[in-house]
């Protein structure tokens, strides 16, 4: 009898822990060298995610969707996702023509004095043989439905150049107080839009602003994240395969 009553306490106790107490994580010795940013991507219909045959493959993704590559979060392409950009750079990638990997990273400066041919599909190729691109980068705080906050990089080149310079342009016309707009201030949705030219068809994306932040925690995320970004504590590990397919 003594054994059950025990048994029975020990299966109805539920205990209260307190976890916010703990001075110390578990994360103490851990550096921007241990974490991954995620790319936000347009989903292609030959993306892995989208092919069923894949070993990436993920139920429900299509054409269009936008995917969080470490989180593998899937945000539908009719829903949108909800941004908030932090930071912007204007770089050179330049890639092996295989899609085995970066082989460097310029300033447009540096970009500048390095000798390229056009190629049949409108691709810079360097004297080495890798492919140059134009890349406009945004880091960004995905605002998730329920108000939590993540970050991410939004990479840019290719056919999307003239929507990251539209962007741009949206977001210095942005006025508070008769000045700029600081640029994580402002809500942005994403959303996929199909293009196409003589050379085939995929899906791009469209931008449209929102307006202010309203949540203070979405805002103290993203000025923590500009911070890092700034400091050089944040760092993308760019991956095989990373550039963009338009």
């Amino acid at each position: 009898m003594a054994k059950n009553e025990v048994a029975k306490v020990a299966s109805s106790a539920v205990a209260v822990i307190d976890f916010g107490s703990e001075q110390e994580t578990g994360f103490e010795h851990t550096d921007s060298s241990d974490y991954a940013i995620p790319f936000l991507r347009v989903l292609q219909s030959l993306s892995p995610q989208c092919k069923k045959s894949d070993p990436g493959y993920i139920k429900g993704a299509e054409e269009g969707d936008f995917f969080n590559t470490v989180t593998e979060k899937l945000y539908k392409g009719d829903d949108g996702v909800t941004i908030v950009p932090v930071h912007y750079i204007h770089k050179y990638n330049a890639w092996a023509q295989d899609r085995s990997g970066i082989r460097g990273t310029y300033t447009p400066i540096q970009a500048a004095s390095i000798n390229t041919t056009q190629n049949e599909r409108f691709q810079e190729i360097t004297d080495d043989g890798n492919i140059l691109t134009d890349t406009r980068e945004f880091y960004i705080i995905i605002v998730n439905a329920d108000g939590s906050a993540e970050p991410a990089l939004l990479s840019l080149s290719g056919t999307q150049l003239k929507k990251a310079k539209k962007w741009m342009a949206m977001m210095q016309s942005i006025r508070i107080q008769g000045r700029v707009a600081p640029m994580f201030s402002q809500m942005y949705k994403l959303t996929p839009q199909a293009e196409s030219n003589d050379k085939g068809s995929w899906s791009g994306i469209k931008v449209e602003h929102i307006g202010s932040i309203t949540s203070v925690e979405v805002y103290e995320a993203a000025k923590a994240f500009r911070e890092m970004v700034r400091s050089g504590a944040a760092k993308v590990a760019l991956t095989d395969g990373e550039i963009e397919p338009f």
